[in-house]
């Protein structure tokens, strides 16, 4: 009797585990979830069913406060539904008894399964195409004038979505419809526009960095004059304007920085074209910026005769700038550095003489008045204060006077340069006077001789 129950037993024992083991191979094993999904005890026919219904499901993508709306095939997602089954088959398929002890374990535990997705190149290009600019400002770029260098403030703000993090929330979120993700955001770092400035500072290093040789030829002998790396500095500035580096010329300085290099190696009568030299050296500058060497130039000189009217009675030893101005020859002569710079014909005192002697520049004034005669005199510098014509006056250098008559402007004629017609000043032509008057400052050196 106990025989027939332990085979009977074992029989049935033996049936159970037969019909199970053909039931559940076809059937999802319990506690096992696709995504989110409890897929268990999922026939395959329900499984590929509900595996292909899900990829029709749209979801959205969430960036801040903006939700795109997306599916799997416009991303260039594709469903592998066989190796999706295989994965949730994983287990029915172990061999005998291990399927079985598989089964047991599963219904005390969970197994998470992925769909199959194969994310092709045109996913990848998604990513890489698509971006999110959060710009609130334009970069702006400083420049330096002192250092000459430009420096960025990259205020771009661009972020891309982070490849790998959306690809598993969109494996995890499968078969949810309408899901919102909210995947990662990687900001994107441009180098290039940094690389420009770097590239642009070192271009202007390069164009900074070398002084300007300026070789002169006087009688025969040459000299050269040197625009230092930090003169150079001072004499251009740089702007930054659609891209581009512009170059400008601080104009008085470069005139000023030439003339004081070369005027010093020039002789009484040797001329040079300032203007024509100016223009060299902003070419040779310039050059630079297109790559060219730029690092060295020839003035040219003229040599002119002095006539009697240009034989001053100093050379240039009074100081280092001031006026000298002969009555006998009715001319004025302007030195800077030892050299004459240029002569002017005046017309001096006639009703009361012209005072003789070493003065100095007393006051300045663009347009000055006369009590004793009742003229404006424009471009006013004074240069004595003492006794004329029953009182005490000031004598000064000026334009020719001007006053009004009857409403209309009258005009001292011009004809009067060139001989005596004043009461005692100095008068210089229309235009004249002003080149004297910014040539010259309070305290300036004139002498004034018969």
């Amino acid at each position: 009797m106990k025989k027939v129950f332990f085979f009977t037993l074992i029989f049935l024992i033996s049936a159970i585990l037969i019909v199970s083991y053909f039931y559940f191979s076809e059937r999802v094993y319990p506690g096992t979830y696709l995504g989110k999904k409890n897929i268990s005890f999922f026939k395959k026919t329900d499984i590929s069913a509900y595996l292909e219904k899900s990829f029709e499901y749209s979801f959205n993508i969430q960036v801040r406060n903006k939700a795109y709306p997306m599916r799997y095939r416009q991303m260039g997602i594709a469903l592998d539904k066989g190796a999706s089954e295989r994965l949730i088959y994983e287990n029915n398929r172990l061999s005998f008894p291990k399927n079985i002890i598989a089964f047991f374990r599963s219904i005390n535990g969970q197994k998470l399964v992925l769909p199959g997705f194969i994310f092709s190149e045109s996913y990848s290009d998604f990513i890489d195409r698509t971006r999110f600019d959060f710009t609130q400002n334009p970069d702006k770029i400083s420049v330096d004038n002192g250092s000459k260098t430009l420096a960025l403030q990259d205020n771009e703000v661009v972020y891309k979505i982070d490849e790998e993090h959306l690809k598993s929330l969109i494996l995890f979120h499968f078969g949810e419809k309408d899901v919102t993700i909210e995947p990662r955001l990687v900001q994107l770092i441009k180098t290039d526009k940094q690389e420009k400035i770097i590239a642009e500072n070192k271009k202007l290093s390069d164009i900074f960095s070398r002084p300007i040789e300026i070789t002169v030829d006087v009688d025969g002998k040459t000299f050269k004059a040197v625009i230092t790396t930090e003169e150079l500095k001072t004499l251009f500035d740089i702007a930054y304007n659609n891209g581009e580096v512009t170059f400008s010329p601080r104009d008085e300085r470069l005139s000023y920085l030439i003339e004081a290099k070369v005027d010093p190696h020039l002789n009484r009568n040797t001329r040079i074209d300032m203007k024509a030299l100016k223009g060299d050296v902003l070419s040779a500058f310039l050059s630079r910026a297109k790559g060219l060497i730029g690092d060295s130039l020839l003035a040219k000189t003229t040599t002119v005769p002095l006539t009697e009217t240009d034989t001053t009675t100093t050379h240039g030893e009074i100081a280092d700038r001031y006026i000298e101005v002969s009555i006998v020859k009715q001319k004025m002569y302007v030195f800077d550095k030892g050299i004459m710079l240029k002569s002017y014909p005046i017309s001096t005192g006639l009703y009361y003489p012209t005072p003789v002697g070493h003065f100095h520049i007393m006051n300045k004034a663009l347009e000055g008045y006369s009590d004793i005669y009742n003229v404006y005199m424009p471009y006013w510098m004074a240069f004595y204060y003492g006794w004329a014509g029953g009182q005490d006056a000031y004598f000064g250098i000026h334009e020719l006077p001007y006053w009004y008559a009857g409403g209309e402007r009258k005009q001292r004629p011009r004809e009067f340069i060139g001989s005596p017609h004043t009461g005692g000043c100095i008068s210089l032509d229309i235009g004249a006077a002003k080149e004297v008057y910014d040539f010259s400052f309070v305290g300036m050196d004139v002498v004034v001789y018969e």
